[in-house]
């Protein structure tokens, strides 16, 4: 998992890993 996320932060414009980890942050928070 790690070495894809590597991989992944590498491809993906900045602006696409912030709208997905804000994503993340708000399943998570749903999730809770």
């Amino acid at each position: 998992m790690n070495s894809s996320n590597t991989g992944f932060n590498e491809k993906e414009p900045p602006h696409k890993l912030l709208r997905d980890t804000i994503q993340n942050d708000m399943s998570f928070v749903e999730f809770q």
